[in-house]
């Protein structure tokens, strides 16, 4: 047989073009991978007749559709997703115990393991303490959520209801003495923020201990500083450490949840709905506990410009005229309050003009942190405007020198 030569140039074209072929071929199978794992799951018939029978009032019908799938379907997520509703029509049915076994079947069942399971749990356990009243084994059920799926958000949602039980039944210390072991169980799960949380928000509010419970809110932060709580956190523990007198501590926290804003910029996430709040205390903390009257200024300011909707806007105005009197300037204060006026005619400080001139002595006397001082001319000006704006501002100095007066 005569073999026609070939040339190495038609030899090299041919094979880049059977490369060329094989790398389309693999690229064309691998999107109908992509395509095949992407594409919505198709229920199954006898699943899809259930939710029409449900949506047209046929519980009944319904209700044996959703149970062939629980029994029979062939994967596993449908048997689960079946029994949720199955149990969902049975508390529609008012049948609330058999909803409960229900619930429960699907976390013992085909969901063991998964979100649905814990879904299941925990809707028994709302049964059980609603129309049941059986709130001791609706709690046993709750927790075990918390202790199988820390993961889930059927957690988050249980380990509250615990602690409402908890905080209803004035248990303070058997509710810290369950969170304390649940953190030991799960140091670093989803549901673990919300159990520092809660423990942090007893320690301070309930047992009335700021030092524990802040460390507590760095806590949750430093667990998950992109998480639902970490702003929440950050703001608590700067207001935390403010009341425990460590206002350089509080800076730290304050500028944290302010850095958050340049960072939703960068990713295209929400901004933080403490963002003025945090803005407005920092300027507060300047002024009355580092008496940095300058940075005071430009965080009242900078709210003002850079929070057009805040409603701290004109209070922070306000404090600046309360700046310009702590710098000895009094004309710089009236022409502050006339701007603010202009701006904001329907603000509660409209008519605080006399009280804001006689407040001249006391931000003296506050420059030179003399407590005996401070407290004269707290008392001469309480006779003069016993019910301005002033009498808030008045208590909270005279708690901070000592004075007897109000």
């Amino acid at each position: 047989m005569t073999r026609f030569p070939v040339s190495k140039g038609r030899r090299s074209s041919l094979g880049r073009a059977c490369s060329w072929f094989g790398a389309f071929v693999l690229l064309l199978s691998g999107l109908a991978g992509i395509w095949t794992a992407c594409s919505p799951h198709r229920l199954p018939a006898e699943f899809r007749r259930g939710m029409a029978a449900e949506e047209h009032g046929r519980l009944d019908e319904a209700l044996r559709h959703y149970e062939h799938v629980f029994h029979s379907g062939k994967r596993l997520e449908d048997r689960a997703a079946a029994g949720i509703r199955r149990a969902g029509i049975l508390r529609r049915m008012e049948r609330f115990r058999k909803a409960v076994d229900a619930y429960l079947a699907v976390e013992a069942g085909p969901g063991r393991g998964t979100r649905d399971g814990a879904r299941g749990m925990y809707r028994a356990a709302g049964i059980l303490a609603g129309p049941l009243h059986q709130e001791r084994r609706a709690m046993r059920v709750w927790k075990n959520v918390v202790a199988r799926y820390p993961d889930t958000v059927s957690a988050e949602d249980a380990l509250a209801r615990i602690v409402a039980w908890y905080r209803g039944h004035d248990a303070v210390p058997a509710l810290l003495s369950y969170l304390r072991a649940t953190l030991r169980r799960s140091p670093d799960k989803a549901v673990t923020v919300h159990v520092l949380w809660e423990s942090a928000r007893i320690e301070q509010k309930v047992l009335h201990r700021p030092a524990r419970a802040v460390r507590l809110y760095e806590q949750v932060y430093r667990l998950r500083p992109r998480g639902a709580l970490a702003d929440d956190a950050m703001i608590a523990a700067a207001r935390t450490w403010r009341r425990l007198q460590r206002p350089d501590q509080a800076l730290v926290w304050y500028k944290r949840l302010l850095g958050t804003k340049t960072a939703s910029w960068i990713v295209g996430s929400y901004h933080s709905e403490w963002l003025d709040d945090a803005l407005f205390e920092l300027g507060q903390t300047y002024l009355d506990d580092l008496g940095r009257i300058g940075r005071a200024k430009d965080a009242f300011r900078k709210l003002v410009k850079d929070f057009p909707d805040s409603v701290l806007r004109d209070d922070a105005l306000w404090w600046v005229c309360l700046c310009d009197l702590r710098q000895g300037h009094a004309a710089w204060a009236r022409k502050a309050l006339a701007n603010l006026v202009r701006r904001f005619p329907e603000s509660r400080f409209r008519l605080e003009a006399k009280a804001l001139d006689d407040w001249a002595p006391v931000a003296q006397t506050l420059a030179g942190r003399n407590a005996h001082q401070i407290c004269a001319a707290l008392g001469e000006h309480a006779k003069l405007h016993p019910f301005s704006w002033f009498r808030k501002r008045r208590k909270v100095l005279s708690k901070r020198f000592g004075c007897t007066q109000p």
